[in-house]
């Protein structure tokens, strides 16, 4: 039988929990969380939106859910970052038979970069989960932008972390573009700030990348800026989405009365993580080709890296 191992179970953590226990298939749920609070609340959530736990077990102590670990487990880490390397180090000697790290992966390029080796010189298929892979309208996007040769894209956010945040969108640009080898460009620090988990910061700024012979991307953080917005420009067009309000404008370059505006895509965590689940269980866990391995969101997490290292930051206790 399938098994799915759960460590962390605050908000992300409980998405996980309700697409689990809604999957079609065989397969039993543990979980644990540092937090005994978090453990105790999951009752109520999965009550509220009127998921089954019978398949759930419970554990309030970190060595008994590791030994729940076999050749036939997935192992979702959605825990703070604080203390991965470790703790991967102990699920992967347990021989899991596929991982999923949430991001940010590590809190430092060092133990990203152990974890990936570890994983790999084991044989662990091990991944990340970029939200918007996931979501229709990048996926329609990627259809509109693949002919075009040079582009711009530019990414605004509210006072957003770029570690926990604005990270989805970069590697959006990487993802859209097929960039390989990125770099930081340039800079600019706005501000740290503490987190709902107190104790734990992110924080926020301007980024930009330039890829040489192809184009930009920039991915602003401001206190000002209160709209998800991302606009891309291509050679004959320019495409914005408004993503909070689902909303999707094309405006061509050669007649600038001449637009298009459309609804957008979009699908809950909950629910397309129910169709990883479903996929784990039939064999295969990245059918759809959605989850992202650990090498290829390598490039991401190292623009975030690059600017805490950068802007004299890279101790911060990020999650």
């Amino acid at each position: 039988m399938k098994r799915v191992i759960l460590f962390g179970t605050g908000n992300l953590g409980k998405r996980y929990l309700q697409a689990i226990l809604t999957s079609r298939g065989n397969l039993t749920c543990h979980c644990y969380d540092v937090s005994r609070e978090a453990l105790d609340s999951i009752d109520d959530f999965l009550k509220a939106h009127q998921v089954l736990t019978t398949l759930l077990t419970k554990h309030y102590r970190s060595e008994d859910i590791l030994k729940e670990i076999d050749s036939q487990s997935l192992v979702i880490v959605a825990s703070t970052a604080n203390g991965r390397r470790a703790l991967v180090k102990d699920i992967v000697r347990m021989h899991p038979e596929a991982l999923i790290i949430e991001k940010p992966v590590t809190q430092t390029e060092n133990d990203y970069l152990a974890i990936m080796e570890e994983c790999k010189s084991i044989g662990i298929p091990a991944f990340t989960h970029y939200t918007l892979r996931f979501q229709p309208f990048c996926k329609v996007l990627k259809e509109m932008v693949k002919e075009d040769k040079t582009f711009e894209l530019i990414s605004l956010l509210p006072a957003m972390g770029l570690a926990c945040v604005s990270i989805h969108y970069i590697d959006l640009f990487f993802w859209l573009f097929d960039i390989k080898s990125p770099g930081l460009t340039a800079y600019d620090l706005h501000g740290i700030y503490e987190q709902k988990r107190k104790g734990f910061y992110d924080i926020y700024g301007e980024i930009t990348i330039r890829v040489p012979g192809k184009g930009t991307g920039r991915f602003i953080n401001s206190e000002v800026n209160g709209l998800r917005t991302l606009m891309i420009g291509l050679e004959d067009r320019v495409i914005s989405v408004f993503e909070d309000q689902r909303l999707m404008t094309v405006v061509e370059r050669k007649n600038n009365n001449t637009f298009s505006t459309k609804e957008v895509g979009y699908e809950f965590a909950s629910h397309y993580l129910t169709r990883v689940i479903e996929n784990f269980i039939k064999g295969d866990i990245n059918a759809s080709d959605e989850l992202v391995t650990l090498e290829e969101g390598y490039l991401s997490h190292k623009i975030i890296f690059d600017f805490m290292k950068a802007t004299g930051n890279i101790d911060l206790n990020i999650t």
